[in-house]
């Protein structure tokens, strides 16, 4: 984690529609085209009841993700707040545009 997160703090913002650093690539199955990148979801709630495992987030997340954990970086923000903050921004995102999209 701490060398990914390294790498994500001296990175500039990245764009939805611009590939991830090779740099933050967990691992890749070329015959599969799959590929699969480091995304600032680290942080763990100490209080949490629920656990959710298994939900992987995608490209947009991702972005989100990383963007976010780039402006708490460059304002010094600790590595836990950094990673807090990221997954704060990007967790459901597409699922909260969708309700907020909802017309009652």
């Amino acid at each position: 984690m701490d060398k990914y997160l390294k790498i994500v703090s001296g990175m500039e913002k990245v764009s939805s529609k611009v590939s991830p650093k090779k740099e933050l690539m967990l691992w890749e199955n070329k015959t599969k085209k799959l590929q699969c990148f480091y995304a600032p979801f680290d942080y763990i709630n100490p209080d949490a009841k629920i656990i959710l495992v298994g939900i992987t987030p995608g490209s947009v997340q991702m972005n989100i993700a990383l963007n976010s954990a780039i402006d708490s970086s460059k304002r010094g923000y600790d590595k836990s707040s950094i990673l807090y903050t990221a997954k704060l921004a990007a967790s459901l995102v597409v699922v909260k545009q969708e309700i907020i999209s909802l017309k009652f």
